[in-house]
């Protein structure tokens, strides 16, 4: 029997050559489906590609940290400037999840709160396409199970 772990800091994200592990949590989302279902008649149906797939990426962050400048200050300088793509890299190092893209920029800024508790800030990435993307768990996949799912995947294709 197999023990999964899960460690928070062993996932990290990289802005280019900037390293930000000061985060809270990470959600990562599609914005659309990789395919659409095109109905056909007699109940015969097939699917159609999406072309140009879009990602939304929220880091939420403590209102405290100073990741919060470095988000505000790359969408203050994209504003002035208009050129804000970013490499975003987000990989968990304890598994084999990890999410790339090389055309990626800050929406915008995070509704602020002040009040008597730390607040968490939602930052929000838009990624015009992405580079890579998988979603794994955190332990190895053993030689024979990889080498089974590889021969099937095979026959599918």
């Amino acid at each position: 029997m197999e023990i999964y772990t899960y460690s928070p800091e062993d996932v990290f994200i990289s802005l280019g050559d900037m390293k930000l592990g000061d985060w809270d949590s990470i959600k990562i989302s599609a914005l659309e489906p990789s395919y659409r279902l095109i109905r056909g008649i007699n109940d015969k149906n097939t699917r159609g590609k999406i072309s140009g797939s879009c990602v939304e990426v929220k880091i939420s962050v403590l209102q405290a940290s100073q990741t919060n400048w470095i988000f505000s200050e790359i969408n203050r300088l994209d504003n002035i400037q208009g050129a804000g793509r970013l490499e975003l890299f987000i990989k968990d190092q304890s598994g084999q999840s990890y999410f790339s893209s090389l055309d990626a920029f800050i929406a915008g800024k995070p509704e602020q709160m002040y009040t008597g508790e730390l607040e968490l800030l939602e930052w929000t990435i838009i990624c015009q396409s992405i580079q890579d993307w998988s979603i794994a768990g955190n332990a190895s996949p053993s030689e024979s199970a990889l080498s089974s799912f590889i021969n099937n995947a095979i026959a599918l294709f």
